[in-house]
């Protein structure tokens, strides 16, 4: 396991080498190979089972088992570390939302961890200890949320011309209202799905996001000076409210058993 880790830090490191001086080290280019190598290792280790290549497939469950997860943890932190922390210049290329090379290779890792939780989830080798699924699910779920963040931030940044700096994004109205609706979709999206499948913890989790929406409006949005944005963004959460009342009630309590 640590000369797979070994590897793959190798080959990462030189590939971004290579990267960074064909483009002069401009750009996000240079970043991108830090997290798709390992990922991209990873799930050849694990869906290729015992038809893996060599070297791996020797001991193809303890690499799933234990490399792996290793090398998915190290791109997990490359996804969050990138996602809010990067602007993602795409230099020479002009910044379009989801067709840049970032956001692009952030999609590829996200499907990627989530193909690894579906296997956890149905008790594959790909982890050292047994996960609930619920617990997978969350980890995933809530990955994506972080994850998005970063893409709200990048548009307002390109778009907005607003430097990318957490201080001037959270002094920003566009950016600000761009949350809100964001959070509130979130929500809507939660409490849709939670409904239909009757689980209501789920839909008080999209309930409580929404708690969380109301309250930044009224703290937050309505200290900004930004008129217009402010305006959008009490509209558009108000009228995705009524949509989830209409849509998503909170589902029936399971009916207790009678007992004689």
């Amino acid at each position: 396991v640590a000369g797979l880790a070994l590897t793959a830090g190798l080959a990462a490191w030189e590939i971004s080498w290579v990267t960074d001086k064909f483009t002069g080290g401009a750009g996000v280019w240079g970043f991108l190979p830090w997290g798709l190598i390992p990922g991209f290792m990873a799930r050849a280790i694990l869906f290729r089972g015992e038809t893996s290549i060599r070297p791996f497939e020797k001991h193809a469950a303890d690499y799933a088992r234990f490399g792996a997860p290793l090398l998915l943890a190290w791109t997990w932190l490359w996804l969050l570390y990138g996602a809010l922390t990067l602007e993602g210049s795409p230099w020479p290329l002009k910044y379009v939302v989801f067709l840049n090379p970032l956001e692009l290779s952030q999609v590829l890792m996200l499907i990627v961890l989530w193909d690894w939780g579906q296997k956890v989830k149905i008790g594959a080798p790909a982890f050292p200890v047994n996960i609930p699924k619920k617990a997978v699910n969350y980890f995933l779920w809530l990955t994506l949320f972080a994850t998005a963040h970063g893409l709200l931030a990048r548009a307002v940044h390109f778009w907005g011309d607003v430097p990318f700096d957490l201080d001037l994004l959270a002094a920003s109205m566009t950016f600000q209202a761009g949350l809100s609706i964001f959070w509130t979709i979130t929500a809507l999206g939660v409490m849709f799905v939670a409904t239909r499948k009757n689980a209501r913890e789920g839909w008080f989790v999209g309930a409580s996001l929404l708690v969380l929406v109301v309250i930044k409006l009224f703290l937050v949005d309505l200290s900004k000076t930004g008129a217009i944005a402010r305006i959008v963004s009490f509209l558009v959460v108000g009228g995705l409210m009524l949509l989830i009342g209409y849509l998503s009630p909170l589902p029936p309590a399971p009916k207790k058993e009678m007992t004689k």
